[in-house]
């Protein structure tokens, strides 16, 4: 039998998939990726930032989102960023059942998952 390591990782998409078809590609892969690495006994959390909530607007991205939300493996979407005087976004964030992480006052980072020994991946 083989024996590996599992691993827990944080995956940050920043990429905003509205802008080409490419960051599309981008923001899908994670959460193929995201699902494959919890099929395989890892832990994975997924953080929506910057220009990476666009991803709930996009209606290629939807199913891929809506599974990883009923799969766990959201861990939320920046609060901040989402907020109408900076991105925007927040309802349709929440609509869809992602939590936010911060508020328009205060953008949260990443490093308590890091000191939680989560590996952080951006994309």
């Amino acid at each position: 039998m083989r024996s590996f390591l599992t691993m827990k990782y944080l995956i940050s998409v920043l990429t905003d998939p509205t802008e080409s078809r490419s960051n599309m590609a981008k923001v899908a892969h994670v959460i193929l990726y995201a699902m494959e690495l919890k099929k395989n006994r890892h832990e994975v959390l997924v953080y929506f930032d910057g220009g990476g909530i666009k991803a709930v607007e996009n209606e290629n991205l939807r199913k891929y989102i809506e599974l990883a939300v009923k799969e766990g493996l959201i861990y939320g979407a920046c609060g901040y960023c989402a907020s109408p005087s900076h991105i925007g976004g927040k309802e349709k964030i929440e609509k869809i059942g992602i939590r936010l992480i911060g508020n328009e006052d205060n953008h949260i980072g990443i490093a308590e998952l890091v000191n939680e020994g989560y590996y952080p991946i951006i994309v």
